[in-house]
């Protein structure tokens, strides 16, 4: 009787410990307010100018400066709470928000003037990993933005030889590009820097590599639809020249393009981004050939190449990114004055070259 007393006893203490606990556990959960589930150290990585670091501290104190970039400044701001978010305001005017959804901590950063630029999701890092941005990098181009490594390529190109043919393509240090070739507006496009070359997408499709040789620099143009490092189109001389050499009529349009600061499709807002983008988006394959996507409201994917074939989407910055369930991704972006679409193939990385482009 003593032992079955006993051991009653201590199932009832172990019972009523593991009550308490929980209870601690829980009221510590609810206890941390949602100002200090802000605070932290957090890295984001940006669509343009690579990692940024931002600290947000005590007493509405923030910080931030950039992991991967030749600017070394440490930026001062503040930050404060409004409706289970965190508005952080830099010396500039420029903010970030801070949002805690599904998909984890997201910041969407706003511009001087209020537009909203990209949203990141952004990763919360010990302090002691801090330190290792103030190191030195292993190598000097680590520490080069993507705009300071292309700076070799920035100006005005001129592609072919002689006057038959010959097309001029401009870079811009902004990453936009524009092109004389097609009608009497040209394309326009958008650079990356891929390794030692510069890649440009047209809203065209087309996809166009600037190479460095020996000998100098050279120039193709890939279709739309052809897989981009499979492709033999022959290269062909780019050299440097001047406005004066370029066609008047063409240039004066040009012009006053950029003095409008017209870079193309711009949404004002995530919401009207998120509202613009559903619904079905027809892709083309060939001259005879379409795809079409269906932007789902919930997130859902559908495509004409297969009624069993379905996919996810997400929206990063002014792109949308699909995955669909056999592994291919595509990547639905506004180029110049239009939108393409990146396709990359199972394992293929996202800031990489694309398998191909298409408009």
């Amino acid at each position: 009787m003593f032992l079955i007393n006993r051991l009653s006893h201590t199932r009832f203490t172990g019972t009523v410990r593991a009550i308490i606990s929980y209870i601690l556990l829980t009221c510590l959960a609810y206890g941390q307010s949602s100002e200090e589930s802000f605070q932290g150290t957090w890295k984001i990585n940006t669509p343009k100018d690579g990692s940024l670091i931002i600290i947000v501290n005590t007493q509405a104190r923030a910080s931030y400066f950039w992991a991967d970039n030749t600017d070394r400044t440490v930026y001062q701001g503040v930050w404060l709470e409004e409706e289970s978010t965190a508005v952080l305001t830099w010396p500039n005017g420029s903010k970030h928000r801070i949002t805690h959804s599904e998909l984890g901590y997201m910041f969407t950063y706003f511009g001087v003037s209020g537009n909203e630029q990209y949203t990141a999701k952004a990763q919360l890092i010990p302090d002691k990993i801090l330190g290792q941005w103030a190191k030195p990098p292993k190598r000097a181009s680590e520490d080069l933005s993507a705009k300071d490594r292309a700076q070799g390529f920035f100006g005005i190109w001129k592609i072919g030889d002689g006057n038959d043919g010959v097309e001029y393509v401009f870079v811009e240090e902004d990453r936009s590009a524009a092109s004389t070739e097609g009608d009497q507006n040209g394309h326009r496009g958008s650079w990356a820097k891929q390794g030692s070359e510069l890649h440009i997408t047209w809203d065209s499709g087309h996809y166009s590599i600037i190479r460095e040789g020996k000998r100098g620099f050279s120039y193709k143009r890939v279709v739309p639809g052809a897989i981009i490092e499979d492709d033999t189109t022959e290269m062909r001389p780019a050299t440097r020249t001047i406005e004066e050499n370029i066609p008047t009529a063409w240039m004066a349009l040009y012009q006053k393009e950029r003095e409008h600061n017209n870079g193309g499709i711009a949404f004002s807002s995530r919401k009207h981004a998120r509202a613009f983008y559903r619904g079905d988006w027809i892709i083309q394959i060939n001259d005879k050939h379409f795809q079409r996507v269906e932007i789902g409201r919930f997130g859902g994917l559908k495509t004409s190449n297969g009624k069993n074939l379905e996919g996810d989407w997400r929206m990063q910055g002014q792109d949308i990114f699909m995955r669909w369930d056999d592994g291919m991704r595509l990547v639905l972006s506004p180029i110049g004055r239009s939108f393409v679409v990146y396709e990359y193939k199972p394992g293929r990385p996202l800031d990489g070259v694309p398998t191909r482009t298409r408009a």
